[in-house]
């Protein structure tokens, strides 16, 4: 049964059976699933854990079915504290990069193709690999710079969990509201001003022009690789948030606190549960001793979320208001 949400890609959609999750794969999209494979780079994504697995199930001449590895929880971009959507818009980046070294290149950037196992960020969509086109830009660009650029820069000088607004803007956030949300001096940051401020100038002078652009693979290494880099140095303020000290600042004595972290283990264990759900967990520090299994920790504090995300692996964090819950 075809996946209600399955339906922007020309090349193939994902659909249920019996309780596994399958994606059929049409004729035309062949011979760019034929090159990923032989190429090497399906291989050394999986190797990297940068791309989800996948087991090709059937082929005939119309179309293969492919049984892609489950993702234990799904989650949204408005659920992902900085650190998240940061792992994520860097995850498109390398793929593209080793993508590069193959002749191929990611044809869309959205941030519904990135999943997280722990707090691993993986990319679900294999279909998004095509042929690089020799000479040519990388078309997401602006997309890339919606979802990703723009949230995390109003994250990062206006308000930590503005990313909630991705509730709504499923597209990104539009990068003239970005430009005149930011602080006006932003524009005199040589990363800022060509990603959101000139960007959205250019957007709106050549909207109704098609041009057709040119770059060279130099000149798109060096792209990918300046966001890289610029990326990976962003970073939060030191804001402060009403739980974001909670542990360091609460009224637990040591032995109670011991106590606690040694009766929740035994709880956990006795249980053997394969998933379990902290409701306003804060950083996760009681249900990241959960021994194995799949563990989602929510709170509705960015930071406390953004902190679970940095001091622990195995646990999934969410920004998340479980009164007012993500739509799906």
């Amino acid at each position: 049964m075809l996946h209600p949400a399955s339906f922007r890609d020309p090349a193939g959609y994902v659909f249920e059976q019996q309780g596994q999750v399958y994606r059929a794969i049409d004729a035309s999209y062949f011979a760019v699933f034929e090159h990923l494979h032989t190429c090497g780079l399906y291989a050394k994504l999986v190797q990297e854990k940068l791309l989800i697995p996948h087991t090709l199930v059937s082929k005939n001449a119309q179309q293969m079915i492919i049984k892609p590895q489950r993702i234990p929880f799904i989650s949204y971009p408005c659920e992902w504290s900085f650190g998240m959507l940061k792992a994520a818009a860097v995850l498109h980046l390398r793929i593209n990069l080793l993508a590069l070294e193959h002749n191929m290149l990611l044809k869309d950037a959205s941030g519904y193709n990135v999943q997280f196992i722990g707090s691993q960020a993986v990319f679900i969509d294999t279909l998004s690999l095509a042929h690089y086109r020799q000479d040519k830009p990388w078309y997401a660009f602006a997309q890339f710079c919606r979802h990703f650029i723009a949230p995390l820069l109003l994250m990062k000088y206006r308000a930590p969990d503005i990313n909630r607004q991705l509730t709504s803007a499923i597209d990104g956030i539009q990068l003239d509201l970005a430009a005149r949300l930011l602080p006006w001096h932003t524009r005199f940051s040589p990363f800022i001003y060509s990603t959101v401020h000139r960007h959205a100038l250019a957007i709106d002078k050549h909207k109704h022009k098609h041009k057709n652009a040119k770059l060279s693979l130099k000149l798109l290494r060096n792209l990918l690789t300046y966001l890289q880099a610029s990326l990976e140095d962003l970073k939060l303020p030191a804001w402060q948030t009403p739980w974001s000290n909670y542990y360091s600042c609460s009224d637990y004595q040591p032995a109670a606190f011991a106590d606690k972290k040694q009766t929740v283990t035994s709880w956990l264990k006795q249980i053997k549960a394969a998933r379990i759900w902290d409701i306003g967990g804060n950083n996760g520090l009681f249900s990241s001793v959960m021994p194995a299994g799949c563990v989602i920790v929510s709170d509705n504090d960015p930071l406390a979320v953004e902190h679970a995300y940095q001091q622990h692996k195995n646990i999934l964090p969410l920004l998340l208001d479980i009164t007012n819950p993500t739509p799906a």
